[in-house]
């Protein structure tokens, strides 16, 4: 028998007998969207301690279903109003890239604090952060971007 007709009666044979490899039951891979679904309303926020940095509260918000919240005018409040310019000029300024790399940011003081918005099931997450914004990405101890502060409040609160 030629070999790409064995193959394929090899194939349909697998399907028919049931003998392809399945995981035992008990090791039931979640649903893609199950990991991004909260245990309850609070987990993640018991998790945020002030001075972590803002890369682990965010891996933590994100992963307990949190959504950013985009600020459409991030760029004008972190670049300033010549955003446009200076930005196609300058497309390797890290002020130019941040608004992209993280969405929830909304502005950042001359003096370091900066203020991100999160939101899930009616509620906002604000954070205030304090510090370089250059280690947005940094867990480790080593982060000069710390989580200073945060208030949940309903979306209608505003």
């Amino acid at each position: 028998m030629p070999t790409k007709y064995l193959f394929s009666a090899t194939l349909i044979f697998v399907g028919l007998c049931g003998c392809h490899q399945t995981a035992p039951p008990t090791e039931k891979k979640p649903h893609a969207s199950a990991a991004i679904q909260p245990a309850s309303n609070r987990p993640a926020i018991d998790e945020l301690r002030k001075g972590m940095p803002y890369a682990n509260l965010r891996k933590v918000v994100l992963e307990s279903g949190w959504l950013p919240v985009v600020d459409k005018q991030c760029k004008s409040n972190v670049v300033g109003d010549d955003y446009s310019h200076l930005c196609s000029a300058h497309p390797d300024l890290d002020d130019c890239r941040v608004c992209d790399e993280l969405p929830e940011l909304g502005s950042c003081s001359g003096d370091g604090y900066c203020g991100m918005t999160f939101k899930r099931g009616g509620k906002e997450l604000h954070v205030t952060t304090y510090g370089m914004i250059e280690d947005r990405s940094v867990r480790s101890k080593d982060s000069r971007l710390e989580v200073s502060g945060w208030k949940v409040e309903n979306e209608s609160a505003q």
